[in-house]
């Protein structure tokens, strides 16, 4: 017959609760509230994103000018959406609590939001057969993107 070694069904909780109270603990407080912290934050995403964003066009721009493989520019985009996407993880992270620092990180979504969009339209468009969307909207909105995101970084600026 094989004995249980100490281990009680309350027991084996106890070890699951700690680690639950203390992920909890993490989670709350690698949100940030303090002012500065989230605007430098939102900075920083907007900064990263416009890079990314650039990139996208950049790699486009090559494309269609035959100086750049059609997998190399995919890979591009596909980067482009992945730090898109890491820079809009951490604004969510953010915790304003007041109305000034609020709509500093809706108007920073809302501009991630956008560029995501854009970038998304931008790989549909590469893959597309029938040209739906084609590449000049695919532009068209990752130029829209890149005017959107320097705006609210120079506002950030002022």
């Amino acid at each position: 017959m094989l004995k249980r070694q100490g281990r009680t069904r309350s027991g084996n909780r106890l070890p699951s609760l700690a680690a639950l109270a203390a992920a909890l603990a993490i989670a709350v407080t690698g949100c940030q509230s303090d002012p500065g912290k989230i605007t430098s934050t939102v900075d920083t995403a907007l900064q990263d994103s416009s890079s990314a964003v650039a990139t996208a066009r950049l790699a486009l721009e090559l494309e269609q000018a035959g100086k750049l493989t059609h997998a190399a520019t995919s890979t591009a985009l596909d980067n482009a959406l992945e730090e898109l996407e890491t820079s809009r993880k951490h604004v969510l992270q953010l915790a304003p609590e007041t109305e000034e620092t609020r709509a500093q990180v809706q108007e920073a979504l809302e501009a991630l939001d956008q560029s995501a969009t854009s970038l998304t339209t931008a790989r549909h468009a590469m893959s597309s057969t029938d040209q739906e969307p084609n590449r000049q909207q695919a532009q068209s909105q990752l130029d829209q993107a890149a005017k959107s995101l320097e705006a609210l970084t120079q506002e950030a600026h002022q």
